[in-house]
């Protein structure tokens, strides 16, 4: 639950939506209402500045989610459950155009109605072992055909408390995708999580076989090390190993960006600096490195490279 806007790049990211919260301290719980009407384009009160209609996302969405967290029942564990619904109507206008992101295929819109319940769990084991784990599963219809999906994400850290911060961790993500040779779709989808959760690159791969930030049909191991070597500073190296669950794509003429011949997405290694250096200044410089696999036709299959260095002034 981040982003509905995602086909502008995170020029902007903001839902239009009302929310209301319940603190019910007697046990430790917050529950959270929140109702979501987002728009697929910039044809809405307020205008854009520069008259310029642009598409943030390919389909009308409205939503409705129930979020409950405590703190209460376990010793340094937060439980959280959550009920999520998405209403999709497409967006049909006549020559209807991307300007902020291209992609290279189209990005069809949503239809249907997805359900999903979950469970979160964020536990501190010891000082040094932490355990974090989410599982969610949908229901309902999307693109024609029943929806039956489920996705899984989840981290074992392990912090050494040194000098300087060192820190380990281990994440498993299982994210289903769509069996070709039945008739239920079982592609997990990401809802309002089309954004860079784990790579800046990876975010424009998915248009490949689904569409721009659109993870699904994914199976990640990943192995991280992070630390501080100033108290204004943080360096960050991950290395991601990446699957696909079944040979599918969400569009025809993705088919032949997809080899049929294996499930491997590739190798991708991602490396962060950021700094903060006073109250008003702060920046980072990202680099990112995918290897594709043999998931993706020869034709997609050469080496990409990502790199970004931003100063941020803020008052």
């Amino acid at each position: 639950m981040l982003d509905g806007t995602p086909l502008d790049g995170s020029r902007t990211i903001y839902f239009d939506a009302a929310r209301a919260t319940y603190a019910a301290d007697a046990i430790g719980t917050t529950f959270d209402l929140i109702y979501i009407d987002q728009y697929p384009s910039t044809d809405r009160f307020p205008k854009p500045l520069n008259g310029v209609i642009e598409d943030q996302t390919e389909q009308y969405e409205t939503g409705a989610i129930l979020y409950a967290r405590n703190k209460s029942l376990l010793n340094n564990t937060d439980l959280h459950g959550f009920f999520i619904y998405k209403g999709n109507d497409p967006d049909h206008t006549f020559r209807n155009i991307r300007v902020n992101n291209g992609a290279p295929f189209p990005s069809p819109p949503d239809d249907g109605e997805v359900y999903a319940a979950g469970a979160r769990i964020d536990s501190k084991l010891t000082p040094s072992w932490g355990l974090r784990a989410e599982a969610a599963y949908e229901w309902g219809t999307a693109l024609g055909a029943d929806l039956r999906a489920f996705g899984f994400n989840g981290r074992l850290a392990y912090v050494f408390n040194d000098a300087i911060a060192n820190r380990l961790h281990l994440d498993v993500e299982y994210l289903s995708g769509d069996d070709p040779n039945t008739r239920t779709n079982e592609a997990f989808d990401p809802l309002w999580g089309r954004w860079p959760q784990w790579s800046e690159l990876y975010i424009y791969q998915w248009a490949i076989d689904s569409r721009v930030g659109e993870a699904t049909n994914l199976t990640r191991l990943n192995l991280g090390w992070a630390m501080k070597p100033h108290p204004t500073t943080e360096v960050s190296l991950d290395y991601h190993a990446l699957w696909a669950n079944q040979e599918s794509v969400r569009d025809p003429s993705q088919l032949a960006s997809i080899s049929h011949d294996g499930y491997f997405r590739g190798h991708l290694l991602t490396g962060w600096v950021k700094t903060k250096f006073n109250e008003h200044v702060a920046g980072h410089l990202v680099a990112e490195y995918l290897m594709p696999g043999d998931f993706y036709a020869a034709n997609r299959q050469d080496d990409s490279y990502f790199l970004r260095a931003e100063l941020s002034l803020t008052w």
